[in-house]
């Protein structure tokens, strides 16, 4: 039997790697920690996706921002 279990991590504690040449690379070392932690406890991470929420700036003028980053991940139990 697998059980599952729905994640979004909003991490705001970014390291930026590089940025020039147009290539910008940074790391997330917290998000990284918890799903090593989930991974340790046997959790496999099948699939994740980046998170937008609206912003209602006005009536009729939404922007959107990155949320964070939402996991699937199941184990068998």
């Amino acid at each position: 039997m697998k059980e599952c279990k729905i994640i979004t991590i909003n991490d705001g504690n970014a390291r930026e790697i590089t940025n020039g040449n147009r290539l910008f690379v940074e790391e997330f070392e917290t998000t990284e920690a918890i799903i090593g932690d989930l991974i340790n406890d046997g959790w496999k991470v099948v699939s994740f996706a980046p998170d937008y929420n609206p912003a209602v700036q006005d009536d009729g003028n939404y922007t959107f921002y990155k949320g964070g980053l939402t996991f699937y991940l199941e184990r068998e139990v």
